[in-house]
């Protein structure tokens, strides 16, 4: 893990992000059917997704892009894998 995901696994309480879905692709209907069980995200530059600022029990609220980006669905993390 990065020094700050380090950091964030010992910060107390349950944090909150919002995560934006691919309406085309139809992400948000996978994840309800168990088509998809996680989601990734990549970046340009060698970094963690949020910055490693995400853990076990955090919440995550979905919207979909090319929509009216109405949170419709909430989650719970329950696993976090950076590589």
């Amino acid at each position: 893990m990065t020094k700050t995901a380090e950091w964030y696994q010992g910060k107390a309480g349950r944090a909150e992000h919002l995560v934006y879905l691919n309406k085309e692709a139809k992400e948000l209907e996978k994840l309800i059917q168990g088509d998809k069980t996680m989601i990734i995200r990549g970046a340009a530059g060698r970094k963690s997704p949020l910055g490693g600022r995400t853990k076990i029990n955090d919440l995550v609220y979905f919207v979909e892009t090319g929509g009216d980006l109405t949170i419709t669905h909430r989650g719970i993390i329950a696993n976090v894998i950076e590589s």
